[in-house]
């Protein structure tokens, strides 16, 4: 399996189940990258997860800090629950 279909599956397992109506403005592609890369164990550009969110359209804006990142409707209970695991530095 390529690079590619395992983020997507990876998503489709960690996140779709964990989208809500809002933007979630604290968490970015990027920090979704980082968690991605722990948890796959391989690199993982913001790049592939902007690319693999869209494809499974996933809705985004842009981060207020950069339009390179972008925001999704994540709840922070998930993100909480990778910071429980150790996947998120803060």
């Amino acid at each position: 399996m390529d690079k590619n279909m395992k983020i997507l599956e990876w998503i489709i397992k960690e996140i779709k189940p964990n989208l809500i109506k809002t933007i979630n403005f604290k968490y970015t592609s990027y920090k979704i990258k980082h968690i991605a890369e722990g948890e796959l164990g391989f690199y993982v550009d913001n790049e592939d997860i902007i690319k693999a969110m869209e494809f499974l359209c996933i809705d985004s804006v842009d981060s207020k800090c950069t339009p390179l990142n972008k925001c999704y409707p994540i709840s922070k209970k998930w993100f909480d629950s990778k910071r429980m695991k150790g996947c998120i530095n803060e």
